[in-house]
């Protein structure tokens, strides 16, 4: 069964609030949390919009401890292209900050 069988209405929700890049970033244009990354209402609650892209997308169980995470070649938080994003876990989204050189240290929000 195909990604958008199972969740029209997402993905028009999304393409809606969505400015493609020329170098290939689906850029979220809607709602965005505190830290700069999209969020969306899904599955009755508000969800990142690069979870819930990895959800359809890639596999992602929403109910996993598992990230949503931006390859270190994605300098935008709230680019949602397949592309642009991998699963994986907390240690590797702080490996990736300390990478990219945005890693503010534990407890500097």
């Amino acid at each position: 069964m195909s990604v958008s069988r199972l969740h029209p209405d997402i993905h028009q929700r999304l393409r809606d609030k969505t400015v493609r890049t020329d170098d290939g970033h689906w850029l979220f244009t809607g709602g965005k949390r505190v830290s700069g990354h999209g969020a969306i209402w899904f599955e009755g609650r508000v969800v990142s919009v690069s979870r819930v892209a990895a959800h359809l997308y890639l596999g992602l169980d929403l109910t996993s401890d598992l990230c949503a995470l931006h390859k270190t070649t994605c300098p935008h938080k709230n680019c949602w292209n397949p592309e642009c994003l991998y699963v994986g876990t907390k240690k590797d989204n702080t490996q990736d900050m300390i990478t990219v050189g945005v890693f503010k240290g534990w407890g500097n929000d």
